[in-house]
């Protein structure tokens, strides 16, 4: 449910069968040409405190900047590409084909296909969860298709207008309602909005859907829905409006104000994440040491000095630099807590939410010595975190992982290459690592040069800490992660073309040649049944059992045909 409105993170799409958003991760290549990495920490770390969380309570004790890292360094990145790629419902791959005003139905078993037509440039698919259906932005007509497979196979297409400009679709976890917007980052062929204040909310749940039309803030860029999905969190630049998806019916209640988080100005260059439970927006500035955290019921905010931690004042938000160095806050998955990294005092911190906005003794630490950490990623089950830096110069090529259970000391390991993001396996104990490539052809270097120039990503088992690497010929991208953790499947999509699966219960892999250029990889869960797309005129999708690794192609599927290979 997280959002942020700055969108230089990392976030490596891990596609289950709800079809959660496909993104892949795309790494520099401007890396310094070194290959010699800093001296690994021998020790454990700090040692764990009586919280029972791996953190220690209460003030670190008038800590000192170390040294390491600071402000000087510039702003912890991480990169990202959104990929728009078929997507899996309970039994079916959908496609879209924005060139043909079309979108293709393949079962994965008997490799059928039926293709149904849309409006003008379908972008933006997504399947409705826990069902056979999908719906579809036709960004050159400003209109959604909604599709619906039925039992025997045959799928109903109703088409409905919507605001002019939509381009993008969010579903409610449940199936229920959507809402579309316009977003000016993602791809459109149709005209840019009309109304930067508009979106349009679907309700689902009849035959026919229902479209209305919603005033909210300026310029939406993230949609989050509550979990119980009774209301959509729209986050704009004049804040976040609130829409009550069970009283759309009623005119009053489409009209909704926004909840201030700054001014505008502000806040359309802040990170700012929702609960999950939609209680509460937690907003932070770059180079400000202030967090703002925003209680959407009572519609008000407090901010937490996090300088005041360590006995420091600090500027008001948004102004040229902090007394610390707050290079990166992430909540956790459940929103009960967050993570900010005090880059130049070797530190992470521990915030509750909200009880931590109330008084900092509420806050636990965690020091990382002679490391320099400047970001951190939360595995989904909130017990393990990954601290990391991606500032390429410092050519830190050692991660630590905190265990939040208390189970584990603070670890250190050596992965021998510059990070550039990190996310988890669904089960969240293994991690994966996408690496930084140096400049320079690896064949003209041997031993560290050979490994700083080549492509390369690692897994980490997070409960050992053991860790692989791997060195592929070409840039790692999408991953398609196993519910059960017990595999991955990265997708190679510059030549050679390329599947891997990562086989996380020994962390050996292998490797599955694919015949033209991969686009997106996914699985449809109810068949074992991994799917790459790839770029070919007339569609083409392989289809890979995720047990055995063999595998069926079937080709020209946008002709309304089935070519099998």
């Amino acid at each position: 449910m997280a959002g942020s409105l700055n969108r230089r993170f990392l976030i490596v799409g891990l596609v289950v069968a709800a079809a959660l958003a496909q993104l892949v991760a795309c790494s520099s290549t401007n890396a310094s040409d070194s290959g010699s990495a800093m001296t690994p920490n021998a020790g454990p770390g700090a040692s764990i405190g009586g919280a029972g969380n791996g953190f220690n309570i209460g003030n670190p004790g008038g800590a000192q900047s170390s040294g390491v890292g600071g402000t000087s360094l510039p702003p912890e990145q991480k990169a990202t590409i959104v990929v728009d790629v078929p997507k899996a419902s309970k039994n079916y791959v959908y496609a879209a084909n924005p060139d043909r005003d079309s979108v293709a139905i393949i079962n994965p078993s008997s490799l059928s296909i039926q293709t149904v037509s849309v409006d003008a440039a379908p972008h933006g698919l997504q399947t409705l969860p826990g069902q056979d259906g999908a719906i579809v932005v036709n960004t050159g007509a400003s209109t959604v298709s909604v599709l619906r497979t039925g039992k025997d196979g045959s799928t109903h297409v109703s088409t409905v207008p919507v605001m002019t400009g939509a381009n993008v679709v969010s579903i409610a976890p449940d199936g229920q309602h959507a809402l579309v917007y316009y977003d000016a980052s993602q791809p459109t062929a149709g005209p840019s909005t009309d109304s930067p204040k508009q979106v349009s909310a679907i309700d689902l749940s009849q035959d026919t859907p229902v479209v209305y039309h919603l005033t909210v803030g300026y310029r939406p860029s993230i949609v989050n829905f509550s979990e119980d999905s009774k209301q959509a969190i729209v986050v704009t630049e004049d804040g976040i409006s609130i829409v009550d998806l069970q009283d759309l019916a009623i005119a009053a209640s489409r009209i909704i104000s926004p909840i201030p988080i700054y001014d505008a100005t502000t806040t359309k260059t802040a990170n700012v994440t929702v609960t999950p439970d939609g209680l509460y927006a937690i907003a932070h500035q770059t180079n400000s040491s202030l967090l703002r955290l925003v209680d959407l019921t009572a519609k008000d905010s407090v901010d937490l000095d996090l300088a005041s931690y360590f006995g420091l004042s600090s500027p008001d938000a948004g102004a040229a630099a902090g007394t610390i160095d707050v290079s990166d806050v992430q909540v956790s998955p459940d929103g009960t807590f967050l993570l900010a990294v005090v880059r130049d005092h070797q530190m992470v911190l521990r915030v509750p939410i909200p009880a931590g906005f109330d008084s900092v003794s509420n806050i636990g630490y965690q020091s990382v010595p002679d490391v320099l950490t400047g970001a951190v990623s939360v595995g989904p089950d909130g017990r393990y975190a990954v601290l990391f830096t991606t500032v390429a110069s410092a050519n830190e090529q050692r991660v630590s992982i905190l265990d939040m259970s208390g189970q584990y000391a603070l670890r250190t390991i050596n992965l021998h290459k510059i990070v550039d993001g990190v996310t988890f396996d669904p089960t969240g104990t293994k991690a994966y690592v996408l690496h930084v490539k140096s400049a320079g052809d690896p064949k003209q270097a041997t031993g560290d040069l050979a490994t700083a120039r080549s492509y390369g990503y690692s897994v980490i088992d997070l409960a050992t800490a053991a860790s692989t690497l791997v060195l592929p010929p070409s840039q790692p991208g999408p991953i398609a992660a196993l519910p059960d953790g017990s595999a991955l499947f990265i997708l190679f999509p510059n030549a050679p073309w390329q599947v891997e699966r990562m086989n996380l219960l020994d962390l050996s892999f292998t490797t599955i040649a694919i015949g033209s250029q991969p686009t997106g990889i996914g699985f449809v869960e109810s068949k074992k049944q991994i799917f790459v797309s790839q770029a070919q005129s007339d569609g083409r999708i392989t289809f890979i059992d995720w047990t055995t690794l063999a595998f069926k192609s079937v080709a020209g599927y946008e002709l309304n045909s089935s070519i099998w290979e």
